[in-house]
């Protein structure tokens, strides 16, 4: 059983025998060829999406057009208690009533905690552990709210950052894009970074304020690769 766009398949009348969401994706990179040196540096430049098909699809009630409706186009997907975004992007043949045929898709490599909202960190002082039950590392979302100062600078696993709130109340920083958002318009002016935006690794990781107060949020900070 499986959730898509909100709806259950068991409720949609839905079979799959061979449900095959499930599958490491492999990693994009890069090779390059040292002179004189055996091998090859490896670089890594993120996973891949990950392709597969549902196998012997039945459906068992007289509904193939809202089947065909549902599972079509971009959506979520809620399985065995994770989520993560997929795509019935090819075209299928429908087998007559109560026989079977295959449905293709195409999925995000990554998959998140079902209903995760955003977690308080209490880092107003020192540092604070958090982390990461997943199984590979995570690029968060992250929510700061001012307090009584404009300016802070935050760490996180060594990666450090500033950030002006120059009289906003909060900015939600997306270490996946890369980008410093208020109200879905981009704040990355007011934000000093490196290349590199924070990231979670398996396990625990330090958060810790350098300098100035504010309230930290964080949220998908647990993924996996299954």
């Amino acid at each position: 059983m499986f959730v898509f766009k909100d709806k259950n398949s068991d409720e949609m009348g839905v079979f799959v025998r061979e449900e095959n969401f499930l599958g490491k994706s492999s990693m994009k990179h890069d090779s390059i060829h040292i002179d004189g040196r055996s091998g090859e540096e490896i670089v890594e430049l993120g996973y891949e999406n990950f392709e597969g098909s549902l196998n012997d699809v039945v459906i068992t009630k007289d509904n193939r057009d809202d089947v065909l409706n549902w599972l079509s186009g971009k959506g979520e997907l809620v399985y065995l208690g994770k989520k993560t975004n997929i795509r019935f992007l090819d075209s299928y043949v429908v087998a007559k009533h109560k026989m079977t045929f295959v449905i293709s898709f195409v999925r995000s490599p990554l998959w998140y905690k079902v209903d995760a909202d955003w977690e308080s960190i209490e880092v107003s002082t020192g540092e604070v552990i958090v982390n990461n039950e997943g199984s590979v590392y995570s690029t968060p979302l992250i929510k700061l709210v001012k307090k009584e100062d404009d300016k802070v600078s935050l760490e996180i696993n060594g990666t450090y950052f500033e950030y002006d709130f120059k009289g906003e109340e909060e900015v939600i920083i997306d270490c996946d894009k890369m980008n410093a958002y208020k109200d879905n318009l981009l704040r990355n002016r007011q934000l000093t970074i490196g290349f590199e935006f924070p990231k979670l690794n398996v396990g625990n990781n330090i958060i810790k304020i350098d300098s100035g107060s504010v309230d930290v949020f964080i949220k998908e900070k647990d993924r996996w690769l299954w």
